[in-house]
């Protein structure tokens, strides 16, 4: 799930080649940009969570409880990426949408795969 979605950020990042932004960063990356990948791979990995734990857990109690945990922690992450200077807000924006998209694909291909499994026992 997380290597295929590190190999497009990283291809993606080589067609925009944005520069980072130079405006007193808190820390220096080498790489371009657009899209941020701890944005996009927090939605991936902690938004593939959501959706196991909201359809799993039984007890609602528990189940919001964490799903709003995890959903605050990708947008804090998202939040310090722009913080520490590394990432412009679209770069963040861009990283949150392309883990969507990938994660939307992910979980609709798996479930074809458990669904199609089932089907030939």
């Amino acid at each position: 799930c997380l290597i295929l979605g590190i190999i497009i950020n990283s291809v993606i990042k080589l067609i925009f080649a944005r520069p980072r932004p130079d405006i007193n960063p808190l820390m220096v990356e080498n790489t371009y940009s657009f899209p941020s990948g701890h944005s996009m791979m927090s939605i991936i990995l902690y938004g593939y969570l959501i959706y196991l734990i909201y359809n799993n857990f039984k007890t609602k109690k528990y189940k919001w409880l964490l799903i709003s945990i995890l959903s605050i922690l990708i947008l804090c992450i998202g939040f310090s990426r722009v913080y520490l200077g590394v990432h412009y807000v679209s770069d963040v924006i861009g990283g949150f949408t392309l883990g969507i998209a990938y994660l939307i694909l992910y979980v609709k291909y798996k479930n074809k795969k458990l669904c199609s499994f089932h089907l030939h026992l």
